[in-house]
């Protein structure tokens, strides 16, 4: 009963996620009634469509649960995740990574990072991560490899999961985007000057792979 409740908080949540994909990239001095028609758009663009991003947090949300049970690490990835899934949507609609939502994601990484050592976990593979991530993808981003939104979240998901974790996740998603943009290339060779791939989703997807696996 109680996994049937997190899927449907998970479901919810998955509503506010794309509301917050949708609106975030919006300018913020819009007029009042202007953002009365979008919020207005926004409910007949959900109605109108699958409601797959509801339904896969609803999922991760489960499969978490099952794994974690209701723990530190539940919530911590639950969490966490639910704010990279807004900046996944983003950048893969936008191909622009905002500040105010890694902010915010790398703010509660670190919240848990302090509830785990007051909690006597150690925080060492928590800092490690968010420092090498960031060194890693630092380089990445000065030889134009990625962009520095990328670094962002890159630091992110270093504090969520730690040096182990984070390593494997840029390996997969370096791989997954790599095979993406040669098959482009040899696809649509006449477009490959102007290829531009939101390399955020991979990062992500490669991430709650090895959260879950």
């Amino acid at each position: 009963m109680l996994i049937v409740l997190i899927f449907i908080l998970g479901f919810l949540i998955g509503n506010i996620v794309e509301w917050f994909s949708y609106n975030i990239p919006k300018e913020e001095n819009a007029p009042m009634t202007s953002n009365i028609k979008n919020c207005l758009k926004y409910v007949k663009r959900v109605l109108n469509k699958h409601m797959i991003v509801s339904i896969l947090i609803g999922t991760v949300y489960c499969i978490l649960y099952l794994k974690y049970k209701l723990s530190i690490g539940f919530f911590r990835y639950s969490s966490g995740c639910t704010i990279l899934f807004v900046v996944a949507l983003i950048d893969y609609k936008t191909k622009d990574v905002y500040f105010s939502t890694t902010c915010v994601s790398a703010v509660l990484s670190i919240v848990f990072i302090i509830i785990g050592y007051m909690n006597g976990i150690s925080i060492k593979s928590y800092v490690i991560g968010g420092i090498s991530a960031g060194i890693f993808s630092g380089i990445l981003a000065a030889l134009s490899v990625i962009g520095w939104g990328d670094v962002e979240i890159f630091i992110v998901c270093g504090l969520l999961v730690g040096i182990y974790k984070v390593s494997i996740a840029a390996f997969i998603s370096i791989v997954l985007c790599g095979g993406y943009g040669i098959i482009y290339i040899l696809i649509r060779k006449k477009d490959k000057k102007g290829l531009r791939v939101a390399f955020g989703p991979y990062i992500i997807f490669a991430l709650m792979f090895v959260i879950i696996f």
